[in-house]
C-alpha cells in the first residue's frame, strides 16, 4: 500500500511539473526574459552578461533624472540572434538603443562642443537645430553602437571563428605573435616573450585545447594586436580589423565567467589586452568596463603593493610590476580620452619602477637589444602620465565636473609647476630616446633605416615626443576654453583683462606645440618609405592629429572674435595652414580607416565653416573671381555663405546627430556643420558624396 502511495505521489509530481513547464513556456514565448550565461552564443563573455542584464533592467526600471539626455530603446526581444548588433564587448545592443555616457572636460568630445558653441556664436545662431541648448552644455551624451562601425567587435559569420580553440596556421602565429612583440609588446612590455615563445611552442606540440583558457585567450588578443598593426599591401584597413576581430571573439570565447573567476596574473594580462583592443574600436563603454576588471583584479592580487610581490621569482615580481604600471598608464589615456575620473589615485603609485628581466643571456634566450629602449619608453611614459595625472586633476577637476567655471586665476595658477615638472621630464630622457622637433625630424628621415640598429629608439623618440606634446596642449587648453567662456558671457571685463595679461603665453604654447603635432604626422604620414612607419598605431596617432587640428581651429576662432582681446595672436593664414595640414595628414593615415575618415571629414568640414565666418573680400584678389570657381572648389565653396539664421532648411543628415563618432566627437558636431555649413551642390559635387558615405557608416 505505501508503495503504490508513493508511486501515485511521484506520477502526480510529474504531470504537475510538466504543467508548470508548458506554463512557463507560454509565458516565455510573450514576454521577453534575461538570459543566464549559458544561454548565450559561444562569442558572448560573463562581462557581456552582466552588460546586458543590466541594460535590460536600466531599461524597464531606469528613468533619467531631469536635465540628462534620456536613453531611448525600442521595444524588441532581448534574445540574443547572430544578425543582433552588438557593443564592444559582444553584448547585444537593442536595435535604436543609445546608452547615456559621460565625457568630462578633458575628452575631446568635450572640446569639440566648445568649438561647436563658438562657431554658433560667430555665426549668430542663437538655438541650433541640430543640438538642444540643453545638449550643448551638458557633458552627458547619447552613445550608440552601429553596426557598421568597421571596428567595432561583433558576431562573425565565419563558422570557424565560432570554435574557440580555432587556431591559424602556425606560420601565421609566428609572424604575427613576432608582429605585436616587435610593435605593441615594445611600447607596453608586460609579457615575457622567451616564456610566451616556449608557451606558443607547447600548443603546438599538444594541441589548443590542452592549454589554459586564460592563456588562449591572451594569445588571440595578441594575434589580433598583430594583425591590427601589421603592414601588408593585400590587407586594407578594414580586412585587418575584420580578422583582428574573429581571433577577439575567440578570446572572450575562451574566457567564459569560469575562466575569468580565478585571480591570476595571466587574467590581468588577458584584460588589459582586451582594453587596449576595445579602446583601437573606440567603444569608451566596454573599454571602461575591461580596465576596471583589470584594476580591481591587479589590486585584489596585490599588484600595486611591494611587499604583496616579494615572495615570487625575479622574473614573476618583474612582470606584476610592468603589468601594475599598465594598468596606471591605461588609466590615465582613458582618463584624458574619455574624459573619466582615474580609477588608480596618484599615492597608489609606489612601487618600483620596471627593471631589466634577471635572465641570462642564452641560445634559447638571446639578448634582445631592443629591451633597452622598450624599458626606457615605458618608463617615461609611465613619468609623463602622472604628471599628466597632475593636469587632470589640476585643470580639469579630476574629470568630475565643475559646479561653477573655474576663475581665470584658477586656470593660470597651474601652470608654472606642471610646466616645470614638464622640463625635467623632458630632461631627464635618455640620449637615445630625447625628443625631436618637426624641423630636425627631416634628417632622421632621409637617414632612417628599419634594419638599424637604432631603428626602434628613433621611433620611440617620435612616440615619446608626440606624448609630451600632448600633454602640454593639454595643460594649457583650459585658457583657450576660458577665452570661449568669456566671449559669451557679459559683465566679465575684469576677467577678460586679467586673461589677456596672464593668458597669451597659453596661446602660443598651444599653437606652437600644436603645430609640432601636425607637422611630425603630416611628414611621416605622407612619407612613402619606411620612415612612415615611425609612427604609433593609427588610433593614438589620430587621436593626438585631431586634437592638435581642434586647438588650432578654436585658436583660429578666438582671434576672429571682435570681444576677445588676445595680444599678437598667430595670424589667420598661419592657423589655415596648420588646420589645412592635420587635414592632409588625416587623409594619409591608414587609408580605407572608416574613423580616421570621419575625423578627416570633420576637421575639412570645420575648416570651411570658419573659412566662412571669417571670409573678407581682401582673402581673394583676382581680377576674374571664375578662374577661382574653376581652379579652386573649396575656395568657391567659402565664397557662398549659407544663411545660418534660416529655420526651413532640410535637415541633410537624418540620424547623423544622435550617434558619436568613436570617441572623438559627437555626432550632433558633424551634424551642425553639414546642416548649418552646407556645400553648394553645383560646385561641390565630392562632398556631397562623401556626406553620403557619411550617412551610410554612422
Amino acid at each position: 500500500m505505501r508503495t503504490t502511495l508513493l508511486s501515485s505521489q511521484i506520477q502526480d509530481l510529474k504531470d504537475r511539473l510538466k504543467a508548470l513547464e508548458q506554463h512557463i513556456a507560454t509565458f516565455a514565448a510573450d514576454k521577453p526574459t534575461v538570459q543566464s550565461p549559458s544561454q548565450y552564443p559561444l562569442h558572448v563573455s560573463a562581462i557581456d552578461w552582466a552588460t546586458s542584464v543590466s541594460n535590460q533592467e536600466i531599461s524597464v526600471n531606469h528613468q533619467p533624472p531631469g536635465g540628462f539626455a534620456p536613453s531611448m530603446i525600442a521595444e524588441s526581444s532581448s534574445m540574443l540572434s547572430p544578425s543582433d548588433p552588438v557593443d564592444g564587448m559582444g553584448a547585444v545592443i537593442l536595435e535604436n538603443e543609445e546608452l547615456l555616457t559621460f565625457f568630462g572636460p578633458s575628452s575631446n568630445i568635450s572640446f569639440t562642443r566648445h568649438i561647436t558653441q563658438m562657431v554658433a556664436r560667430l555665426g549668430h545662431i542663437a538655438n541650433p537645430r541640430m543640438i538642444s541648448v540643453d545638449d550643448f552644455s551638458s557633458s552627458f551624451l547619447n552613445s550608440s553602437s552601429p553596426s557598421s562601425n568597421q571596428f567595432a567587435p561583433g558576431v562573425s559569420h565565419d563558422p570557424g571563428a565560432r570554435d574557440p580553440f580555432g587556431m591559424p596556421g602556425d606560420d601565421q602565429i609566428d609572424v604575427l605573435v613576432e608582429q605585436y612583440f616587435s610593435d605593441v609588446g615594445l611600447l607596453f612590455p608586460n609579457l615575457h616573450k622567451p616564456t610566451f615563445l616556449e608557451s606558443v611552442a607547447e600548443m603546438k606540440r599538444k594541441r589548443p585545447r590542452s592549454m589554459r583558457r586564460t592563456w588562449l585567450g591572451l594569445l588571440n588578443m595578441v594575434l589580433a594586436f598583430g594583425t591590427l598593426t601589421i603592414v601588408r599591401d593585400d590587407w586594407g584597413a578594414e580586412l585587418r580589423a575584420a580578422e583582428a576581430r574573429t581571433f577577439y571573439e575567440r578570446a572572450v570565447c575562451l574566457c567564459d565567467p569560469m575562466a575569468l573567476a580565478g585571480t591570476s596574473l595571466e587574467v590581468v594580462q588577458y584584460l588589459l589586452l582586451l582594453a587596449q583592443y576595445l579602446q583601437a574600436t573606440h567603444n569608451s563603454v566596454q573599454t571602461t568596463n575591461a580596465l576596471g576588471l583589470a584594476v580591481n583584479t591587479a589590486i585584489r592580487i596585490g599588484l600595486h603593493s611591494r611587499q604583496a610581490s616579494e615572495s615570487f621569482a625575479p622574473l614573476e615580481r618583474e612582470l606584476r610590476n610592468r603589468t601594475w604600471y599598465l594598468c596606471v598608464v591605461l588609466d590615465r589615456v582613458l582618463g584624458m580620452t574619455l574624459g573619466r575620473p582615474a580609477a588608480i589615485p596618484y599615492s597608489y603609485v609606489k612601487i618600483d619602477l620596471p627593471r631589466q628581466f634577471e635572465i641570462s643571456a642564452s641560445p634559447v634566450n638571446p639578448y634582445d637589444p631592443d629591451e633597452k629602449y622598450s624599458l626606457g619608453v615605458f618608463n617615461a611614459t609611465v613619468k609623463l602620465y602622472q604628471i599628466m595625472w597632475k593636469v587632470i586633476d589640476q585643470q580639469y577637476g579630476q574629470n568630475l565636473g565643475f559646479d561653477t567655471p573655474p576663475a581665470v586665476v584658477d586656470v593660470i595658477a597651474p601652470l608654472g609647476t606642471i610646466d616645470h615638472d614638464l622640463r625635467i621630464w623632458e630632461r631627464d630622457l635618455p640620449q637615445e630616446l630625447q625628443t625631436i622637433t618637426s624641423s630636425n625630424l627631416l634628417d632622421l628621415v632621409a637617414c632612417y633605416s628599419p634594419a638599424g640598429p637604432l631603428a626602434k629608439a628613433q621611433r620611440f623618440r617620435i612616440v615619446l615626443t608626440l606624448r609630451y606634446l600632448n600633454v602640454t596642449v593639454l595643460l594649457h587648453r583650459p585658457v583657450l576654453v576660458k577665452y570661449f567662456e568669456l566671449a559669451s558671457l557679459s559683465g566679465a571685463s575684469a576677467e577678460m583683462a586679467l586673461l589677456s595679461r596672464l593668458g597669451r603665453n597659453s596661446i602660443d604654447v598651444c599653437f606652437r606645440s600644436s603645430m609640432e603635432i601636425i607637422s611630425i604626422v603630416n611628414t611621416l604620414a605622407k612619407n612613402t618609405g619606411p620612415a612612415k612607419y615611425l609612427l604609433n598605431v593609427w588610433w593614438f596617432t589620430l587621436y593626438y592629429t585631431f586634437n592638435a587640428g581642434l586647438v588650432i581651429a578654436g585658436i583660429m576662432l578666438a582671434c576672429q572674435d571682435s570681444t576677445l582681446s588676445i595680444p599678437d595672436p598667430p595670424t589667420r593664414r598661419d592657423c589655415k595652414e596648420g588646420l589645412q595640414k592635420a587635414v592632409d595628414a588625416l587623409a594619409h593615415l591608414d587609408r580605407g580607416n572608416k574613423i580616421v575618415g570621419r575625423c578627416h571629414d570633420y576637421l575639412h568640414r570645420l575648416l570651411g565653416a570658419i573659412e566662412t565666418l571669417t571670409f573678407k573680400p581682401s582673402d581673394f584678389v583676382t581680377p576674374d573671381l571664375r578662374s577661382v570657381f574653376n581652379s579652386d572648389v573649396s575656395s568657391a565653396r567659402f565664397l557662398s555663405t549659407p544663411n545660418l539664421t534660416s529655420t526651413s532648411m532640410n535637415m541633410a543628415y537624418n540620424g547623423v546627430s544622435r550617434r558619436n563618432v568613436g570617441d572623438l566627437m559627437s555626432g550632433d558636431d558633424m551634424g551642425f556643420l553639414n546642416f548649418y555649413f552646407a556645400s553648394t551642390p553645383d560646385v561641390n559635387s565630392e562632398n556631397a558624396a562623401a556626406a553620403a558615405a557619411f550617412a551610410d557608416v554612422v
